[in-house]
């Protein structure tokens, strides 16, 4: 996210639009290619479960007791990840100057989106820690205050409708932390608290 935006300015800076969507899907089939070079992965002997097939494990974990409760929290992981590939940049960009052209709109926008990612470094180091030290129960009450918080300063962005540089930053880097810490619980109870990580991770 840091550099993608931070790439994203610079080329918008110098050349168009167009020229930084070219750039990025080259970048995207160039790291796609890498995948060749990976050495062949031998899985080890598992003793397995059961000899049912995967998919039908995965279903029967979805619709579990112990699954559904938890379900939300999957849920909100997308709804999260759509607001900030699909919301963010549009919101930044309509709260600006209509002087402005479509172009310095998107810098200014990229320029704002490299706080997403360091809000998601630094929430990925703060909120481990408090997962470790408070437990999942615990953790997760304070999920849900920077949720609050997240959201709270997004409405208030979308409010005032008139775009600041350090307002545009704050939106950005507490969505990275709330998102941080979300990503953070699901991957760690979907690691842990399930009998076959690699069957919860595919829910």
């Amino acid at each position: 996210m840091l550099t993608g935006n931070g790439l994203g300015a610079v080329i918008i800076e110098w050349s168009t639009i167009s020229m930084f969507y070219w750039v990025l899907t080259v970048i995207c089939l160039l790291g796609a290619l890498f995948f060749w070079f990976l050495p062949q992965f031998e899985p080890k002997e598992t003793k397995e479960v059961e000899s049912r097939s995967s998919v039908r494990q995965t279903w029967e974990l979805l619709i579990s007791k112990r699954m559904l409760p938890f379900l939300p929290v999957l849920i909100y992981t997308a709804i999260s990840d759509a607001i900030y590939m699909s919301l963010l940049v549009p919101l930044l960009a309509r709260t600006m100057k209509y002087d402005q052209t479509a172009s310095e709109k998107t810098q200014l926008a990229c320029i704002s989106m490299t706080f997403l990612g360091a809000g998601e470094l630094v929430g990925s180091f703060m909120n481990g820690q408090l997962h470790d030290k408070l437990g999942t129960r615990f953790f997760a009450l304070i999920n849900l205050a920077e949720m609050t918080l997240a959201y709270a300063i997004l409405l208030w962005f979308n409010y005032r409708d008139n775009y600041t540089f350090a307002f545009a930053m704050s939106v950005c880097f507490f969505w990275g932390i709330q998102d941080s810490a979300v990503t953070n619980m699901w991957r760690v109870v979907c690691g842990f608290q399930f009998p076959v990580p690699s069957i919860s991770f595919s829910v």
